[in-house]
């Protein structure tokens, strides 16, 4: 009997639980959890007009609640006054209007403070459906019923105005629910007999996994079924049950180790009942046991996995796995795939034009998978192309009404996808062909009014559109009709020209690239005029792919040019799983990238000691951080990129794609980031601290930030585009420009000049007996393409200025002036020995001249630049056999040489011999002992030429910060101002109370004399008090107080 009743209870359970898996869910909602908890609830709201406050937020109320502001911000908050199982909402705009919320964001917590966003299945944040009118009520369903007291709603799309009325539904939250530590258990008495033992574990997967499973034991004579998660394991042996009164469930007398976790719907042989029912005796160690609560959390229920990432869980915490995802991390938040092609490039791809099949992720971790494309790379451009289902020439034939052949193209990626490729990309083409045999193709020409034609292709958008590959839109032409190439010049396409006879193979061809992005991609073709089978008529046509150039993305860029310049972004939300990604340039070592607040919590991103690269934050009141170090300088004025990523589990930092650091944040609880204040990039909100450089593609959660925008407000210290001061070329003569972007520094070592744009003469005063000699030191050099360079001023037209020769090959380069005042140069490289003479121009009438002299043509060719005259060139013959090169040069004489007893009088500057720089030697601190001075001492001299200055630039001077940026950066002051103005009131008060309390301490008493008369005391009238008056000596009279 007993065995009878435990397995028909068993199977009843067993039926039951069937039926709710697969039925009753409509019914539970619909008549078990489905009340109206509004009525009863608190209603607020971030803002609201006058009459129209939160209040009114009422479903089928005569009124509404209405935002005084129309943005993202604003927010209706309910307060059910306890947690309850909340299974739909239901919304209507305000009545008899046009004022409705669209689509909205719902949030919800159990303590006002911290809110988890509603997510879909996929783990994006999920968008509800709204209103399309003021009236209509529409009613969205939880498919994870919500379990809270607090909801909030986040308008995110509206007509006219924030409108709304709300209702939401369902029921009190009864858990019937036990939790056990491991050390508790309880009994329940059955009056029951027959024992045996038998084992059934055949379960491949654990169910540690923090999931709520069901289990069924059905005992019977001679059979024994378990059942876990409605999967029954049988065994048939020959069994009889005796057992005693009591079961213990959870942990036995003394057990090793007791259950840990939630049980709930616990029933024996029929019997159940609430956790509440359960008699103190009838369990053990109250202190271990809790009912009606789980303290075991679903971590995987909303799945914190995003991006289809699924979740498993231990008791401790959830693991995600991200396989075929396309993302990594700890909650599959990090793309895999790069945004672009050019992004791929970057990243190490080799070039190649053939084409590479990548996969793209275009909005990184934003909600649109990766799809495939394929990358070009060519010298100039990087081409990205995605492919459709009819890349093959497709003949058309037996479609003559206009239209009635229909082609969908079906493309590789989403129209979602695409149009963020689309609005990347510079520029974005799609090639379409129409091979004509008698078929026309837009009936040309013809008027908007009468325009019929027989072909058209549909935009992305579904529009109709009205001009062929290669024209304008709205032209109704085709390309030859633009170009006026059409065979008939009558006609707008070629297709619509009238043709004899056409061989087999001959085609007519219209086509050309559509360019307007706001079209593309090709979403249909239709086409007609094709007659039957049994005619002349039919036509081809071919689709290319999607191509498209550039990405706008890293073209987004700016320049912080002043340190104290910063870009006030909008808040931003990183909740419990967010990302910034973005790309520097700098030369600066230390320097925040980024910083924002929030009440208690902030981010910052900082450059320390230019090769590090540091976040730090605050959840809470534990601070965080975490460090990359990097083996290149993040200060060498090199693009670097970096990516911030904070989830549930952890927060990282990957620097250039590939350095990466990690630190795991508290497991229990997990509290979103709340940020209040705007988030600031280029310093911390305070302007200290501040980074010079370049910023672009910047990105929060996948959604790129139009930099440029902000920049083109006129932003104190920003400008567009990557534009640092060495942009302008302000280092002269070959100067090495040093970038800071708040600044320059020019680096003279490689140049004849010095000084702080390298403008600044080094020159020598030459007197008649005056040499400076520079020795190779068996460094001896062969050149055959040398530079030279030489400046000087001189009345005395004749002398030495400049001369390279070789005693070893014998072979010589002298400069000259002539007596005559003309500049010879004269030089013998071992083919035969030449002069050239530079004639009109005197060259000794005290004018400053800058000589230039190379070879070129593997020495065949001396060219000679003077001042800013016209080069020449002097070109010689030179034998096959003979060598042009100038061999073995040991000694470079200015002046004169040691075989002239007087040499060059004037002075001379500017002296180079490829990248030797004799003058700067022989001047600086410590000159080497192979440059040196024979006949007398000499000093440096500008030669009369003043350095080149640039003009000042003007100085910006940063306007004073708006009256909401000062509050907004003082917010975390608020509570210290208050408790200062209660504090500063009470102290007043005290004062006024202690000045009253001195004045009523030490005020005068005492009496006066008055000069009433005698007898008038009594007296009931003035008239009464003159008649009884007695004069008489002065009396006391009454006392009064004078304080």
């Amino acid at each position: 009997m007993m065995s009878c009743s435990v397995l028909h209870y068993f199977l009843l359970f067993f039926c039951i639980t069937t039926y709710i898996k697969a039925d009753s869910a409509r019914y539970y909602y619909d008549y078990e959890c489905n009340e109206p908890l509004v009525e009863g609830a608190k209603l607020s709201a971030t803002s609201s007009l006058r009459e129209r406050g939160p209040e009114n937020a009422k479903l089928y109320g005569l009124n509404a609640w209405t935002a005084s502001e129309n943005d993202f911000d604003q927010r209706l908050v309910i307060d059910l006054g306890s947690v309850k199982n909340i299974t739909r909402v239901a919304t209507q705009g305000r009545a008899h209007s046009r004022e409705f919320v669209q689509e909205y964001h719902i949030s919800y917590g159990s303590n006002g403070l911290d809110y988890v966003r509603y997510k879909a299945p996929g783990g994006e944040v999920k968008m509800f459906e709204g209103n399309h009118d003021g009236n209509t009520v529409v009613k969205n369903e939880f498919e994870v019923p919500i379990i809270a007291q607090y909801i909030r709603i986040n308008p995110m799309r509206w007509r006219d105005k924030i409108s709304m009325r709300v209702e939401v539904y369902g029921c009190d939250y009864v858990a019937d629910t036990l939790y056990f530590n491991g050390s508790s258990l309880v009994k329940v008495e059955l009056f029951t007999k027959g024992s045996t033992k038998v084992k059934l574990d055949n379960y491949a997967e654990e169910f540690n996994d923090g999931r709520w499973h069901s289990l069924m034991l059905t005992m019977a004579p001679d059979s024994l079924v378990l059942a876990v998660d409605f999967r029954p394991l049988k065994t048939t042996k020959l069994l009889k049950f005796i057992t005693g009164s009591t079961y213990y469930i959870a942990g036995g007398k003394a057990p090793t180790r007791g259950f840990v976790g939630c049980m709930r719907k616990i029933a024996m042989d029929g019997n159940y009942r609430l956790p509440t029912d359960w008699k103190k005796e009838e369990y053990c160690c109250p202190n271990e046991l809790v009912f009606d609560a789980c303290h075991m959390i679903d971590r995987c229920n909303p799945n914190p996995c995003e991006h289809g990432g699924v979740c498993t869980q231990s008791a401790d915490e959830f693991t995600c796995d991200c396989a075929d995802t396309g993302y990594a991390g700890a909650v599959c938040h990090s793309p895999v795939h790069p945004v672009s092609c050019g992004a791929y490039q970057r990243a190490g791809a080799g070039a190649g034009a053939a084409g590479r099949a990548v996969l793209l992720d275009v909005d990184g971790s934003g909600p649109l998978p990766p799809f495939p494309a394929t990358c070009h790379f060519y010298s100039d451009r990087i081409v990205t192309a995605v492919h459709h289902s009819s890349t093959q020439s497709t003949q058309i034939d037996g479609y003559q009404e206009a239209g009635s052949f229909r082609q969908d193209i079906t493309y590789d990626a989403s129209r979602a996808q695409l149009e963020a490729l689309l609005n990347r990309s510079l520029s974005c083409s799609q090639r379409l062909e129409y091979f004509c045999k008698h078929s026309r193709l837009l009936n040309s020409p013809s008027t908007e009014a009468d325009f019929h034609p027989f072909a058209w292709w549909v935009s992305r958008s579904g529009q109709r559109m009205d001009y062929w590959a290669g024209a304008q839109a709205g032209s109704r032409m085709c390309q030859c009709g633009v170009l006026g190439t059409c065979v008939d010049p009558t006609k707008w396409c070629n297709c619509d020209a009238e043709h004899g006879p056409l061989a087999r193979d001959e085609f007519q061809v219209d086509g050309g690239d559509i360019t307007d992005k706001e079209f593309l991609p090709v979403k249909q073709l239709r086409f007609g005029d094709t007659g039957s089978h049994l005619d002349e008529k039919e036509g081809r046509y071919t689709l290319g792919p999607l191509l498209c150039e550039g990405d706008d993305l890293f073209s987004n860029a700016i320049t912080f040019r002043i340190s104290d310049s910063v870009i006030l972004l909008p808040t931003f939300d990183l909740g419990h799983s967010g990302d910034i990604y973005f790309e520097f340039r700098t030369t600066q070592e230390n320097a925040v990238l980024l910083h924002s607040k929030g009440p208690q919590d902030y981010i910052k991103l900082s450059i320390i000691g230019g090769d590090q690269l540091q976040f730090q934050f605050q959840v809470g009141d534990t601070p965080l951080g975490v460090s990359v170090d990097t083996s290149k300088r993040l200060s060498d004025n090199n693009w670097h990129s970096v990516s911030i990523e904070r989830n549930r589990k952890e927060a990282r930092v990957v620097v250039d794609g590939a350095l990466k650091n990690e630190i795991r944040t508290a497991k229990e609880p997990v509290r979103a980031l709340q940020l209040s204040t705007a988030l600031a990039l280029g310093a911390a909100l305070d302007r200290k601290d501040g980074f010079v450089g370049c910023v672009r593609a910047l990105l929060l959660n996948g959604r790129a930030v139009d930099l440029r925008r902000h920049a083109r407000r006129g932003v104190y210290g920003v400008s567009v585009g990557c534009v640092g001061k060495c942009e302008s070329s302000p280092c002269l003569n070959n100067g090495t420009c040093l970038e800071r972007y708040d600044s320059y520094s020019c680096d003279c070592r490689w140049t004849a000049f010095k000084g702080p744009i390298c403008a600044d003469e080094i020159g020598v005063n030459l007197r008649p007996n005056s040499m400076v000699k520079y020795d190779f030191l068996g460094s001896w050099r062969s050149t055959i393409n040398e530079k030279i360079r030489v400046g000087f001023t001189t009345t005395n037209p004749k002398g030495f200025l400049l001369g390279f020769y070789s005693n070893i090959s014998g072979e010589y380069l002298t400069l000259m002036v002539s007596n005559s005042g003309h500049l010879r140069v004269v030089f013998d490289f071992g083919f035969e020995r030449q002069e050239i003479i530079f004639q009109g121009k005197h060259f000794g009438l005290g004018q400053y001249h800058d000589v230039r002299l190379s070879r070129k043509d593997s020495g065949a060719t001396m060219v000679l630049q003077v001042d800013n005259y016209e080069t020449q060139e002097y070109h010689f013959n030179i034998r096959e056999s003979a060598d042009a090169q100038f061999n073995n040069i040991q000694y470079m004489y200015m002046g004169r040489n040691e075989t002239m007893s007087e040499g060059f009088v004037g002075c001379v500057s500017r002296v180079e011999f490829d990248d030797i720089y004799p003058l700067k030697l022989l001047f600086q601190q410590d000159p080497p002992p192979n440059v040196r001075t024979i006949g007398g001492v000499l000093h440096e001299d500008f030669c009369g030429v003043e350095p080149v200055t640039h003009p000042p630039e003007r100085a910006e001077t940063r306007p004073p910060p708006p009256a909401d940026l000062a509050s907004d950066l003082d917010y975390h002051r608020t509570d210290e101002a208050i408790l200062g103005t209660v504090l500063a009131f009470i102290f007043l008060l005290l004062i006024v109370v202690a000045i009253v309390l001195v004045r009523a301490l030490s005020r005068h008493k005492g009496e006066y004399l008055t000069q009433e008369e005698r007898g008038a005391d009594g007296a009931a009238d003035p008239d009464a008090a003159a008649l009884a008056a007695a004069t008489g000596p002065r009396v006391t009279k009454r006392r009064e107080f004078f304080i």
